[in-house]
């Protein structure tokens, strides 16, 4: 290890790669609040002293508020960086070795990373813990916990083990470490804590805490539980942040400084750069122990500074020197040499203090040095110079008081770095108080923004406009371009820049990621020294759209702005993404509109809550009517509805609505607006509420009349004969087969079936050509079905072959009677296109007294009976008989012996 001091004027770098003015990276976490912004505060107080400047990245999503593991990855701006500078969590061993690579410098602060060698600002935490320690000994402790946080960082784990060693070389017995739950918006659950401490055994009498934070969230949680702080258990916290010292009770802690550890890796980024000296391992800045009453001291130096015997001439001497380090040759006013002299006066007494009483609360002599050193460096353009004089005075103090004292010179100059980052850190937050929050204006302005963002109607958030009226100079807005067969991306799209000029607006340029954002938008070459650029993620709750980047002058250490332009970063993304969300409805919306267009369906949706429903245009059309002539109701539909078909669509919808269908499909006749019936097709499906009951139907309504139609004639024709449209065979057997079951449950009910075969038939056909015949059989057809009842039915097997079925026949002995006339009626004249001329035929007749047990049976003895007529001659009609069947059978029987005694053997 090393300590360091940090970079001087003389360490400056010229140039870096492309810039007139070197540029350092800052990429973390989070670039603002008490931590990180203290760090960044330290950096760019360094950078601007040597004339370079910072760019400041933040790693984490905006609006994130849980700890995230997730490692940056992006070489973002590594076209414009000529070093960096990085804080624990923030990336990767890989992304430092390949920016190194490049053969530009990298340093981290506070956590040195696995694997990579490079310089490492860290505080004394040994030092540190082992002085706490060593305290609480002295108070009479012996039961002294270690209380950390949950998640842990590099440090946290660092002082646990300073803890550890230090127990130890007290002849103590280290605990385990008590954890603390705790978020990244900096809220700390102290109440595990202490229910863990409360049940692992006996009550610690003492704890020292990993940061002050913890220390106050576990303070808080020991006195819901009735502990007292520092009566019942003593706490010692590490950080020294502003609140310590005005806490109830006044918290002990570990003094470091956050800005002098980013000001101390800043001047070794610079220093490398220059090409000086800068050994990679541990630089560890220095760190004060603090006494207040939370360990149970009691305040034991009064802050009133007083000259001190043997230092006045160093109160004359370094009053001269600190206001030529702040104002140069300008002549101080007599109020200010006044400040001066103050100011002096209060470092000596407190310089002197630390040497003559030793393990005293200096609280007060630390703020009231501090206080008068503010008021000293207000008006100066570079606070930052007033540490090399407050430095030296120390040194002059230790060299007066403790000649040869080597502890004492360290721990002196300790103090002094510790006083200056105090001044320095409430002059950043006094100058942006100034700067950020004047009046009432700017806040309706951040306000407006907000709301213009939500809005979007009037605002094109990409062209950055809404930031006018705000601290940020210059702006750019660039996108994520689709990533590679890898899954990487390494490129942007830029589609937004702003200026306060006026020079911004939409963009739609590619832009490599490295160098992004590009020098010629944010003004990386005429930059002003007291600006940075910020940098952060456009990305919320799973969405990343990119990156938005901001110049201006903005304070790190000022949580309220830096939370703005979050809330500005999560806006836009919420913005961006309801834009994409629209985009793509509208996209959906056009594609299902002409797919339904296509497929000529109706929609419709019904609210089953308001009992409204939608009709579409199309719906309505398809019932001929005009968008104006249907109201949003349900009778509009259901009362068009054919009576015949309503009982089915009722139930099927109430089905639906009750749960038991989630889709239905029914066909019914819906009334047109000229009054007729249309075939549709309703398909539906529910929709259901959070509790699982149908709040929704939502369907669509289809024309199938002409299918239905088709589906009409495709079954007419497969049961009807083609030439004469007569029932055609199997339609015949079909009502046959149903007479005779009437005729098992009914014998009294009787059926006559009548073949008929026409004569001469085949003459007419051979000599005067088929459509003749075609004819003659059409008007054969017309005269038997003009003949008989609407009860009976006349069929054309084919040929000039006809079957009648009479039913319900009363009178079986007159039948040959009535086909008798039936066939003289048969036999009149026909006209035909060559003439007039008639045609005889012959009928054979049976009866359902036969009691045969199928159709084709009857057929046959019908059959039987006509050839016997035919037999007879024209004309003729032959009422079936057994002996008829017999009689074919016998020759039937004769006609196979005498083919078997011919056939061949």
């Amino acid at each position: 290890m090393a300590d360091e001091a940090p970079c001087r004027e003389e360490d400056t770098c010229e140039s870096g790669p492309g810039h007139g003015r070197p540029v350092i990276g800052f990429i973390a976490p989070n670039v603002h609040g008490y931590f990180f912004g203290s760090l960044l505060t330290g950096v760019i107080d360094t950078a601007t002293a040597n004339g370079a400047r910072v760019v400041a990245i933040q790693t984490h999503d905006a609006g994130i508020s849980v700890f995230e593991q997730k490692l940056f990855a992006a070489e973002l701006a590594w076209d414009h960086l000529d070093a960096l500078v990085i804080p624990q969590a923030a990336v990767g061993c890989s992304y430092l070795r390949a920016f190194a690579a490049t053969g530009r410098p990298v340093v981290t602060v506070y956590e040195a990373p696995e694997g990579f060698a490079c310089p490492t600002v860290v505080p004394d935490n040994g030092q540190g813990v082992q002085a706490t320690v060593d305290h609480l000994v002295g108070h009479g402790h012996t039961a002294i916990a270690f209380v950390g946080r949950e998640p842990a960082n590099a440090d946290d784990w660092i002082r646990y083990e300073a803890y550890r060693e230090a127990m130890l070389a007290n002849g103590l017995v280290p605990s385990e470490a008590v954890l603390v739950p705790w978020r990244l918006d900096e809220s700390y659950d102290g109440a595990v804590a202490v229910h863990r401490l409360r049940t692992g055994g006996e009550m610690p009498t003492a704890v020292v805490a990993c940061t002050d934070v913890t220390a106050m969230a576990l303070i808080e949680a020991l006195a819901e539980v009735g502990v007292g702080v520092p009566d019942d258990v003593a706490v010692v916290g590490f950080d020294d942040i502003t609140e310590a010292a005005e806490y109830h009770p006044p918290l002990s802690t570990v003094a470091q400084s956050f800005t002098l550890a980013g000001a101390t890796a800043c001047a070794f980024a610079l220093r490398a750069l220059a090409g000086g000296p800068v050994e990679p391992g541990l630089h560890c800045t220095p760190v004060t122990f603090v006494a207040r009453e939370s360990c149970g001291c009691r305040s034991g130096t009064e802050s009133g500074a007083t000259n001190q015997p043997g230092l006045e001439d160093l109160t004359v001497r370094f009053v001269s020197e600190l206001g030529h380090a702040l104002h140069g040759d300008q002549e101080p006013t007599a109020t200010h040499q006044h400040t001066l002299q103050a100011a002096v006066q209060h470092l000596v007494t407190l310089f002197a203090a630390v040497v003559r009483v030793r393990d005293a609360d200096l609280g007060a002599a630390d703020k009231a040095a501090a206080d008068a050193l503010r008021h000293v460096v207000a008006g100066s353009p570079n606070p930052l110079r007033a540490l090399l004089p407050v430095r030296e005075l120390a040194q002059a103090v230790a060299g007066r008081l403790a000649p040869g004292d080597v502890l004492a010179g360290i721990a002196l100059e300790r103090r002094a770095f510790d006083v200056m980052a105090r001044v320095l850190e409430s002059h950043r937050y006094n100058q942006s108080s100034a700067v950020v929050n004047p009046h009432v204006e700017i806040q309706r302005r951040y306000n407006m923004i907000s709301t213009d963002l939500v809005r979007r109607q009037h605002v094109d958030v990409r062209s950055l406009t809404w930031l006018d009226g705000t601290e940020v100079r210059a702006g750019c807005l660039a996108f994520w371009t689709d990533a590679d067969e890898k899954g990487c991306c390494e490129s942007l799209r830029i589609v937004g820049a702003y200026r306060d000029d006026g020079g911004g607006g939409r963009r739609d340029e590619c832009c490599a990621l490295r160098a992004f954002p590009p020098a010629s938008l944010v003004g990386l070459d005429d930059g002003r020294a007291d600006e940075i650029m910020f940098v952060l993620p456009v990305r919320f709750d799973g969405s990343d759209h990119g990156f938005l980047a901001m110049v201006g002058p903005f304070d790190v250490l000022e949580e309220a702005a830096f939370e703005r332009f979050n809330h500005w970063a999560v806006l836009l993304t919420v913005a961006l993404d309801q834009e994409r969300a629209v985009e793509r409805l509208r996209l959906s919306e056009e594609r299902y509109a002409l797919a339904a267009e296509a497929s000529n369906d109706g929609l419709w949706d019904w609210d089953l809550l308001t009992g409204e429903v939608y009709f579409s245009a199309r719906w309505k059309a398809l019932l001929g009517h005009t968008e104006d002539e249907i109201v949003a109701a349900p009778e509009e539909w259901l009362s068009r509805v054919h009576p015949e078909d309503r009982r089915a669509v009722d139930q099927a919808l109430a089905h639906q609505r009750n749960g038991h269908d989630p889709s239905i499909e029914v066909e019914h006749r819906l009334r047109t607006a000229d009054g007729s019936y249309r075939w549709m097709v309703t398909q539906a499906r529910s929709v259901c509420d959070a509790a699982g009951r149908v709040s929704r139907l939502v369907g669509s309504m289809t024309d199938v009349t002409e299918r239905k139609q088709l589906e009409e004639r495709l079954r007419y024709d497969a049961h009807h004969d083609t030439l004469t449209g007569l029932p055609n065979r199997a339609l015949f057997l079909e009502r046959l087969d149903r007479a005779i079951l009437r005729t098992r449950r009914s014998p009294d009910h009787m059926f006559a079936v009548v073949f008929l075969d026409l004569d001469g038939f085949k003459v007419v056909n051979d000599s005067l050509g088929h459509q003749i015949g075609d004819d003659l059989l059409v008007q054969v057809a017309n005269r038997l079905s003009s003949e008989v009842r609407v009860t009976d039915t006349v069929s054309r097997f084919g040929g000039d072959e006809f079957v009648l079925l009479l039913d319900g026949v009363r009178d079986i002995p007159r039948l040959p009677d009535v086909v008798s006339c039936l066939l003289t009626t048969l036999a009149a004249p026909m006209t035909l296109p060559e003439g007039t001329r008639t045609i005889s035929a012959a009928a054979g007749i049976t009866v359902s007294a036969t009691g045969r047990s199928t159709a084709d049976e009857y057929l046959r003895d019908a059959d039987t009976a006509m050839y016997h007529a035919k037999a007879l001659g024209p004309g003729s009609v032959v009422m079936f008989d057994e002996a008829m069947h017999a009689a074919a059978m016998a020759r039937l029987r004769k006609e196979s012996g005498l083919e078997e005694a011919i056939a061949p053997r």
